[in-house]
């Protein structure tokens, strides 16, 4: 069966709009579920007590603008886990 996108969105923003969007995440997170919307589109996640976690980083070679840098957090977990508060780390 192939993956179906829930949600996606792209924006620019300030590394302090970045950080507040994190933080308010992070907030959800440890309260296990996680409600996302961008215009109409909605989507709430209820989370269980683990996750997987991948953290990457990437650089990209661009020849007019100079290298192109990435960082992507992924969050995965299997539909129908036992919900419930988690511990998410990256460090």
């Amino acid at each position: 069966m192939p993956s179906e996108k829930l949600l996606k969105t792209s924006q620019t923003m300030s590394l302090d709009g970045v950080a507040t969007l994190l933080e308010t995440l992070a907030g959800r997170i440890r309260e296990g579920r996680v409600d996302l919307s961008v215009g109409t589109e909605n989507v709430s996640l209820d989370l269980p007590a683990n996750v997987k976690v991948d953290v990457e980083v990437t650089r990209e070679p661009k020849r007019r603008r100079g290298p192109k840098l990435e960082l992507e957090i992924e969050i995965e977990w299997r539909e129908g886990d036992t919900a419930g508060p988690g511990q998410l780390r990256i460090g």
